[in-house]
Parts: C-alpha cells; sequence; structure tokens
C-alpha cells in the first residue's frame, strides 16, 4: 500500500529532466509523511534511546544554555520562525529559556498539516507570556527562501529562524543556507543544529 502512495505522489509532484531523463525525487520530505502511520513515526523517532540521548537532549542543552544569551538583544516583537516545526518540543525548550520582557509570534512551518497542528497545539498549551500570536504555515519545504519575507510584517520586523533536529540534513547545504539568508535582514538571526553527533 505504502509503495503505491509513493508512486502516486511522485507523479502527482511531476519529474525533472536531466540531459535525455526523466527524474523523480524520492528524497522528497512530502514522502516521509503520506500517511497517519508515517507521521506518528516520525514523532516516535525521539523515543529512541540513543537518538534521544545522543541528537534531541544534546540540541536541547545547546538551546537552553545559549538562548537567553542572544535572545535577550531582542527588544520588540519577532517572528520565532520554526522550520520543520516537528511536535514544537525544541520551540517549546527556546520559549520557555526566555528572558520574560521578549515577546514574539510562533511560526510553525512544515510541509505536514498534522505537525504544524501539533506544533501549535503545544506552544499554545504553554500559555506563555512571551508568546502573543501563533501564525502556522504548511508549505513544501522547498519554498523555505520564501517563508520569512511572508511573514514579516509592521509588528514582526525581525525574524529568528530555527533549523533544528535534521531538517538541515534533508537538503543541500549550501543551497538551503543561500536561500535562506537571501531573505534575512541585518538583525535577524538562525539558530541551526547540524547533525549533532
Amino acid at each position: 500500500m505504502v509503495h503505491e502512495m509513493v508512486f502516486k505522489e511522485c507523479i502527482k509532484n511531476g519529474y525533472s529532466r536531466e540531459s535525455a531523463h526523466r527524474v523523480w525525487d524520492i528524497a522528497s520530505h512530502d514522502l516521509l509523511y503520506i500517511t497517519p502511520d508515517l507521521t506518528h513515526g516520525f514523532l516516535n523517532l525521539k523515543k529512541f534511546s540513543r537518538y534521544k540521548t545522543n541528537v534531541i537532549n544534546r540540541e536541547l542543552e545547546l538551546v537552553k544554555r545559549h538562548a537567553p544569551k542572544f535572545l535577550s538583544a531582542f527588544q520588540e516583537p519577532f517572528n520565532l520562525i520554526d522550520l520543520g516545526s516537528g511536535d514544537g518540543t525544541k520551540a517549546t525548550t527556546l520559549i520557555k529559556s526566555l528572558p520574560k520582557h521578549v515577546q514574539l509570534r510562533y511560526c510553525p512551518v512544515d510541509i505536514n498539516r498534522q505537525f504544524v497542528d501539533i506544533s501549535s497545539s503545544v506552544i499554545h498549551r504553554l500559555n506563555s507570556p512571551s508568546v502573543s500570536s501563533i501564525k502556522p504555515v504548511v508549505d513544501k519545504m522547498q519554498n523555505l527562501a520564501d517563508i520569512a519575507g511572508m511573514l514579516r510584517n509592521s509588528k514582526y520586523q525581525k525574524n529568528v529562524s530555527l533549523l533544528l533536529g535534521s531538517t538541515i540534513a534533508s537538503f543541500e547545504i549550501n543551497d538551503l543556507l543561500f536561500e535562506l539568508s537571501k531573505d534575512m535582514f541585518r538583525n535577524d538571526m538562525m539558530i541551526i543544529g547540524n547533525g549533532i553527533r
């Protein structure tokens, strides 16, 4: 059943041309979450002790330790753009470690509606005084470069983008960072977790 769904998704997404050949991208993020079971399976990855210890816990510790240092510089509201938001665990850790004066709009971004809904709900239940609103974004990960500009408005002119977990490993790193940096303003920030081992 999954093979047939993957096949249909590849056909729906179309192909690119390389010389005289048609190429279908089977490494697309879309394919990881085409069933609810696959979505839950991805979220359950954090239950594996080795992955939790070596990846998730290390990244969470880095966020806890360093977030107050650089985010205290923000005296005005900003967008917290959670790229590949998953279940919102890492954004939750960051928000809990913020100085009380910091004000933000949480913007979970994922290709999967279920992840965006879960992370939005998790942040809403935090009931943090720092979170003034939530702006969920469901979009293909190929459009990441446009999202920062789309979210910027008169109240939220600065962006802090979270590129945590394994999101960066799913792209060609140089292309991704170049695309993301194109829409960054001078005082924007990007917090990157880069495959901690």
